[in-house]
């Protein structure tokens, strides 16, 4: 348990944003090795990537809000649009994680989570 609280302080906005912009990096080089790290903590429901996924998707909110303030809880039609923001990845990546059942398609997502949990560098 004390390693839970130990990596849920460890989890801030830069640390997220950090993790995040180093899996996209990863993409981007074609560096699969973060991938499948990523997609074999999330099919095993390690712990410690389930609490990444679900703090870093709660910090990405967070930012998104602080940028856009009061304008994204508009309720006219335009606002109600769903954009498909990182941090809806984010909780799709941990609900599909947390079930055992990981999405391919976010495999990138699971390797900034397992980077954000200390899984891999």
């Amino acid at each position: 348990m004390a390693h839970h609280v130990e990596l849920a302080n460890f989890i801030t906005p830069a640390r997220v944003e950090y993790a995040y912009g180093k899996a996209c990096r990863a993409q981007e080089l074609h560096q699969e090795i973060y991938a499948q790290v990523g997609m074999r903590a999330a099919k095993a429901r390690d712990p410690k990537l389930l609490l990444a996924l679900d703090r870093g998707a709660n910090m990405l909110d967070k930012i998104a809000e602080s940028q856009q303030g009061r304008t994204r809880r508009s309720t006219d039609v335009e606002g109600l649009k769903v954009e498909f923001t990182e941090a809806q990845l984010w909780k799709k990546a941990y609900e599909f994680a947390d079930k055992g059942e990981p999405l391919a398609q976010l495999q990138w997502v699971y390797a900034a989570g397992a980077i954000l949990s200390g899984l891999i560098d």
